[in-house]
């Protein structure tokens, strides 16, 4: 009977072994035929390239470990196992009171993480909330912000067994009012929304009004604007994580009560504060939603002195499938199964559009929406992504007043409402324009100058430094 049983357990083993070798080796031959990817749409990465051959790279090994990082980075299906091991990791364990820490990083394409903070936490919201949920705090949040039912006669998210748990996925769980936030990265899971946590400096902010003021002194003949964007974290966060982060009122407030008499401070946050019942933020993104960016546009107008087009008079397209950089950075699953919606309006005026690459020397006719945008990269919709710059002329009205945005990629989502006012808008990414800027200014006859920032930028050493290198030529 044993010899059976050996045998029944070896003939057991060289079969899956044999089925191992298999998938080992149709795995490989795909990793050779199949053509390679250059991005990853759910990490929002350039993947590793193609080694080049080095007899030095050889010998000191280099060569052997970058075609390794190059076959792991471009290996058949990356991508859907990447999420495929965020459901089974986020599947582990009981959450402490619905939270747990997920020691994520986010993804930051501005570069302005200084101004974000450590606690990086999910919340889960129960799955049977109404259309105006309520946290297990009490507050009351719009629909879209967890995109999940429940009763709000629920009671709190803390449940025997949710209380007994101390343990949660991939670290140990503590309760949200025993983690200490610091001023880094951290990104905070609420439902099926995400938090960038902002940290704020105040040394920063201080500096990044008298850049902004800067400019004033340096242009006087021109109207100078300052629009400072708050995040989603100013209007949605429950209040029991609110310690967790710095004000962003009181900072926004400091910033512009610092700004010098000639610059023109435009008030975002209370007219986005008016629509917080709207689609004005992304659940899976750190940006505005094209809303969001219309409302800040509205209060610009209303200094500017020109009345606003109604949101309603423009036709309007959909991008569906957005996971934006929240949701790929955490690779939280109740983030990738709960994708956004990019909503934009089409330009309403007749254009000519010249857009400049990273890099190239001179521009090339472009158009003012990349309307071939989609999935992972759908916010890219908006001025086709951060470029170093864009020019874009109002054909029916080409002697109108030249208004230059100078932005990180909040501004790209707001420049686009500015066109049917304006002869000509030019659009610079701070990041990456490396022109002379007072000679654009001059030639270009600049009449207004919109210096537009989410509130993490305007308290990032990085942006200030940008902005002044801009200014000193």
């Amino acid at each position: 009977m044993w010899y059976r049983k050996k045998t029944v357990y070896r003939a057991l083993l060289l079969a899956l072994t044999g089925v191992l070798a298999v998938i080992l080796v149709f795995f490989g031959i795909l990793a050779v035929v199949l053509p390679k990817p250059t991005e990853s749409e759910a990490e929002k990465r350039t993947l590793a390239s193609r080694p080049a051959f080095s007899w030095s790279a050889l010998f000191d090994g280099s060569l052997a470990r970058d075609y390794e990082t190059f076959y792991a980075d471009t290996f058949p299906f990356r991508d859907g196992f990447v999420r495929l091991a965020s459901r089974i990791e986020d599947s582990y364990g009981i959450r402490y009171d619905d939270v747990r820490i997920v020691g994520s990083t986010p993804s930051d394409s501005d570069d302005e993480t200084p101004a974000r903070t450590t606690a990086a936490v999910t919340t889960s919201a129960a799955p049977d909330e109404p259309d105006t949920p309520s946290g297990s705090d009490g507050t009351t949040l719009p629909a879209h912000v967890t995109g999940e039912p429940t009763d709000p006669e629920r009671p709190s998210a803390t449940t025997a067994a949710t209380t007994a748990a101390t343990t949660a996925v991939a670290t140990t769980a503590a309760p949200p009012e025993d983690i200490e936030p610091e001023k880094a990265n951290g990104v905070l899971i609420y439902g099926t929304r995400a938090f960038e946590m902002f940290g704020g400096s105040e040394n920063q902010k201080y500096r990044y009004a008298e850049t902004v003021s800067a400019y004033a002194d340096a242009f006087p003949d021109i109207d100078v604007y300052n629009i400072v964007v708050p995040s989603s974290v100013a209007f949605y966060l429950p209040e029991k994580y609110s310690s967790y982060v710095a004000d962003e009122k009181a900072n926004i407030d400091d910033i512009y009560g610092a700004l010098g008499g000639n610059v023109i401070a435009v008030d975002a946050y209370s007219v986005l504060g008016q629509h917080t019942a709207e689609y004005i933020y992304f659940n899976t993104d750190h940006h505005w939603t094209g809303l969001g960016a219309y409302y800040a546009y509205t209060a610009f107008a209303g200094k500017a002195g020109f009345t606003p087009r109604a949101y309603a008079d423009y036709e309007k397209r959909t991008i569906e499938g957005f996971t934006g950089t929240l949701a790929t950075s955490t690779n939280d699953a109740k983030l990738l199964d709960n994708p956004d919606t990019v909503e934009y309006c089409l330009v309403p005026v007749e254009t000519t559009v010249t857009r400049w690459e990273k890099g190239a020397s001179s521009g090339s006719s472009s158009t003012v929406l990349a309307e071939y945008a989609k999935g992972g990269n759908a916010y890219g919709v908006y001025l086709h992504g951060d470029c170093p710059r864009i020019d874009i002329v109002n054909d029916e009205n080409p002697g109108g007043d030249v208004v230059l945005v100078l932005k990180e990629s909040y501004g790209n989502a707001f420049a686009p409402y500015l066109i049917p006012h304006y002869g000509k808008v030019i659009v610079l990414d701070e990041r990456y324009f490396t022109g002379d800027l007072a000679a654009l200014v001059e030639s270009e006859g600049v009449d207004e100058i919109i210096l537009i920032n989410n509130v993490f930028a305007a308290n990032t050493k990085n942006t200030t430094t940008r902005l002044n290198a801009l200014l000193e030529g």
